[in-house]
């Protein structure tokens, strides 16, 4: 269980450095200074992409932690159940 969550702190963690980096490419005026406002898009369409695919993760992450957690219940439910 300490693995799925060590897995889930990560991507959390890189969830964050994600939205921040989307943040910045929308802030940013090196764009609009260079005129590349559609340089940006493809920017901001790669990191929405990762911050998708970070996002499907996090799901995965979390089912495989709620199975792990509905099996260490059972064992423990089990457990009681014979004494």
């Amino acid at each position: 269980m300490k693995k799925i969550y060590s897995k889930l702190k990560n991507i959390n963690s890189r969830i964050t450095d994600c939205r921040k980096e989307i943040q910045a490419v929308q802030q940013l005026p090196f764009y609009n200074i260079f005129n590349s406002e559609a340089q940006r898009e493809k920017d901001l369409a790669v990191l929405q992409a990762l911050l998708n695919s970070l996002l499907q993760q996090k799901a995965e992450t979390l089912q495989a932690l709620q199975l792990q957690v509905n099996q260490e219940k059972l064992a423990v439910t089990t457990l009681l159940q014979q004494r």
